[in-house]
């Protein structure tokens, strides 16, 4: 047993598991070998099989704690919420002041759509433990998402004492790099909080994990294999703007392999991403090390990580090194922090060349813009007017489609302040649960506005989002996290977007993308220059006239909506990225410039030299 545990604490799960199974044919009801069994399995990745270990652990023991929370954790894992929560009331009858059990509780009812239990969890769980670092964590991210800003502002001042407080120790933060980009524009910062988040991963790496070797070796079949990996090749926002991506790389220079951790919904997107794929791998229920495996195997030249630190993000498979050149494109708005990552691509306008320093990995600027699009029209079938939304009385229509956790207090304010600028108008929301709207309608009554003005939409499928954008005069973007592609999705609509420029990746994505269709004067600097600049247009016709003529006539003929053009700028990347691997030239900044060339066949590929 001891044995067993030894090679737990290390990581050696692959060791570790043996050895339990051991002990358990000597003694089958060992009641500390099944729990640890257990949890060896949950860090193995193998929810079901941890489900089994703890299931035998509580015949032996059956009023433990500890067996019934990590049995619903465990539960979780496989996504049997509902069988979590019992598990978690069970143990709350015989600990009804344990903080651990309300925190997963609260996490159960989430993934459940049951916000406002969750949310009574989460508060009892500070209440019984105030510095629980993990349930302050989810509980801002509950207050956040409904605009509980007078509730949050208290646990923002605790969240950034902890925080600060871990990293200090040179410790991980509970606080994730995705919650820590949402609440401060500060590059230094989520760069610290992110590498402490990537350092955890490296050191947490099993010590029988394989380690995989990358020699200068020619390319197969002459090409350069291309590996993405995403959990969002569906109907998601993300798999809107890639979905024409891979089937428009060049064949004579690249094979694609798709890995997807998504859902198949069985969408169009879902349909085109797979078609555009040469392989393309559905690999949601394997563990990372396995899907590692698999793309060693394949022997993709360079990885692709879609998603960076986010919720269900996976990596633990770049961790692993599966490839000799690995990048992070799209997802979080941010660095890593990790030393398993080379590049990021990006452009000049959210990574200037003097915030590297913030950064792990190695730019790779792209001339326009980082963000790829696959933009389509409204299928025609449904036409929208202002009286379908309860706009109709109103002269003048700002617009906001943007999450409702990138809205903030001070934004709010200044939004508020617009309104009354300008008579007759209304702000037309993305509204989504009753708790939501009710705090934001209680915010603008406190701002001295008639909340009739303030009006409220449910989330349409993408073509019928987009029939009903033209509805809108301006977009008023967000300002801690910019829109990404409901920004772009305004902008082919040829709707204006109005942005505040940051200091990060996060509140520099809106300025990268009006740049690409030649509208910076809607990027602004400061919060006054944005509200005036709101008012302006919206008090003078001509000007806004002009902006959305301009945007209408561009948009056909600038950067961000040539697809074809933003595959060729990433494949100059690519072949860069390679020749540098190739030539055992260690990563370094890489731009790419307005008129780069199409690059010869990079060094190590070899027609010659053909893999199956």
């Amino acid at each position: 047993m001891q044995l067993a545990i030894y090679f737990h604490a290390t990581q050696a799960l692959k060791k570790a598991i043996p050895c339990y199974h051991k002990v358990l044919s000597f003694k089958k009801g060992h009641f500390d070998a099944l729990f640890f069994l257990g949890l060896a399995y949950q860090d193995d990745g193998k929810p079901e099989l941890a489900v089994d270990a703890y299931e035998k652990a509580m015949e032996a023991q059956p009023l433990s704690t500890a067996v019934q929370i990590n049995l619903g954790t465990a539960h979780q894992m496989i996504g049997h919420h509902a069988k979590a929560i019992r598990c978690y009331e069970n143990a709350l009858c015989r600990s009804p002041d344990n903080p651990t059990l309300y925190m997963n509780m609260g996490t159960a009812q989430t993934s459940l759509g049951q916000h406002d239990k969750a949310v009574r969890c989460y508060e009892k769980a500070v209440a019984l433990k105030p510095d629980y670092e993990k349930a302050i964590c989810y509980l801002y991210r509950q207050y956040q998402k409904h605009c509980e800003w007078k509730k949050a502002q208290p646990l923002d001042v605790r969240l950034d004492a902890l925080t600060r407080a871990s990293l200090n120790r040179g410790e991980r933060p509970e606080e994730t790099p995705f919650l820590n980009i949402s609440r401060h524009a500060d590059p230094a910062l989520n760069r610290a909080v992110a590498h402490a988040w990537s350092h955890q991963l490296e050191i947490g790496r099993s010590s029988d994990a394989p380690v995989y070797s990358h020699d200068t070796r020619s390319l197969a079949e002459g090409i350069i294999r291309i590996g993405y990996l995403s959990n969002t090749f569906c109907d998601h926002p993300g798999g809107q703007l890639l979905h024409d991506l891979f089937g428009l790389h060049d064949r004579s220079r690249f094979k694609v392999f798709g890995y997807s951790l998504g859902p198949d919904d069985d969408s169009r997107y879902r349909r085109d991403i797979r078609a555009g794929c040469d392989v393309f791998r559905d690999v949601r229920d394997v563990d990372g090390e396995t899907i590692a495996g698999r793309i060693y195997k394949d022997r993709i030249d360079i990885y692709i990580d879609l998603m960076g630190h986010i919720t269900d993000s996976r990596m633990d498979v770049a961790r692993c090194r599966p490839a000799p050149v690995q990048v992070r494109y799209l997802g979080m708005a941010g660095t890593t922090g990790a030393r398993f990552f080379d590049y990021i691509v990006t452009d000049p306008v959210v990574t200037p060349l003097d915030q590297a320093s913030f950064y792990s990995e190695r730019f790779v600027h792209l001339p326009y813009t980082y963000q790829i699009n696959s933009q389509k029209f409204p299928d025609g079938s449904t036409t929208y007017s202002r009286t379908d939304f309860g706009l109709s009385d109103f002269e003048f229509v700002f617009g906001s489609f943007n999450t409702s956790y990138k809205i903030d207090s001070v934004l709010f304010g200044t939004w508020m302040k617009i309104l009354k600028r300008v008579p007759k108008s209304a702000l037309w929301l993305m509204g989504g649960s009753e708790i939501l709207e009710t705090n934001l309608v209680r915010e603008v009554k406190n701002a001295g506005v008639d909340p009739r003005r303030v009006v409220f939409s449910e989330k349409l499928p993408k073509a019928h989002h987009l029939a009903r954008l033209p509805l809108v005069d301006l977009i008023l973007d967000t300002r801690i996290v910019n829109g990404a592609a409901s920004t772009s999705d305004a902008l082919w609509m040829g709707v204006p977007v109005l942005t505040l420029q940051g200091a990060h990746f996060a509140s520099r994505m809106s300025a990268s993308l009006l740049h690409a269709v030649k509208m910076e004067s809607l990027v602004t600097q400061n919060l006054v220059a944005y509200e005036n600049l709101a008012v302006s247009l919206a008090t003078h016709g001509r000007r806004l006239n002009e902006a959305r003529s301009a945007l209408a006539a561009g948009r056909f003929c600038t950067p961000l909506f040539d697809t074809a053009l933003s595959v060729r700028l990433l494949e100059h990347a690519y072949l860069e990225m390679w020749r540098r691997h190739a030539r055992g030239v260690h990563p370094d900044h890489i731009q790419v410039g307005e008129s780069t060339p199409m690059l010869q066949k990079p060094d190590g590929v070899n027609d010659g030299d053909k893999r199956a």
